[in-house]
């Protein structure tokens, strides 16, 4: 099979896949969402994650649509990773942008991940705050790095397992595959965390928080929301 397509690499006794857009179906798609809102049904309901809630609100509907448009596009930027079952279900799943990649670069990409159609099922306080204080969030992150380390930077906007396959290590597995191949060429990973139960998860994959920042708009809901950034590799 031509590499391009499909790269395979054992890591401990699994295979990590990294598939282009072209060699994802339809039904591996509605697996990798249908994957992603259990296991944040899960880390609502048995471990208090509540990072989703502004987002989300009440609303059953906006979960799926929310990870759509994420998964869709990191396909856009074949920047997919999974681990399948045994029966060829998809298990785990990474989106890591390439240092030059950007998950939302042009209005194109975000048409064809479905970013308005989520949009428009948010309440109008919480669509004000992702079109325009999240932008500020996101600016201060930024300034966590150099310009150098922006050029040798992966960034994870998605990581998680099947809650029937925690703790097998499958969320280690990917983290450490992309590792690998970023280290190849000097490069680190990057990553954002909504809570620190979260970060203490990925602090236990080898990352090291960078900082954290508090998101604009959000004081109104409760506690502040902080935002942490986390690197791997650096």
């Amino acid at each position: 099979m031509d590499s391009t397509v499909t790269t395979r690499a054992w890591v401990n006794t699994g295979a990590v896949e990294h598939l282009s857009s072209e060699s994802i179906s339809d039904e591996d798609l509605q697996n990798m969402i249908h994957l992603s809102v259990l296991a944040f049904e899960k880390a609502k309901k048995e471990e208090g994650d509540t990072s989703h809630d502004f987002v989300f609100g009440e609303d059953s509907s906006v979960p799926p649509l929310y990870f759509r448009q994420i998964i869709r596009a990191g396909m856009a930027r074949d920047a997919v990773y999974v681990v399948r079952s045994e029966n060829q279900d998809i298990i785990g799943m990474g989106l890591f942008m390439k240092p030059e990649q950007k998950a939302y670069s042009t209005e194109q990409i975000q048409r064809v991940a479905g970013y308005y159609e989520f949009l428009e099922k948010m309440k109008p306080e919480t669509r004000h705050w992702y079109e325009n204080d999240l932008l500020s969030l996101l600016k201060d992150r930024e300034a966590l790095f150099t310009d150098e380390e922006r050029e040798r930077r992966w960034w994870c906007i998605h990581l998680c397992t099947d809650p029937r396959f925690h703790g097998k290590g499958l969320g280690r597995m990917i983290v450490d595959h992309i590792h690998q191949e970023a280290q190849k060429n000097g490069q680190f990973l990057g990553l954002a965390a909504g809570n620190e139960l979260n970060v203490r998860k990925y602090k236990a994959l080898g990352f090291k928080q960078r900082g954290y920042h508090t998101a604009p708009g959000l004081e109104a809901k409760g506690e502040p929301y902080k935002m942490y950034t986390l690197t791997k590799g650096i």
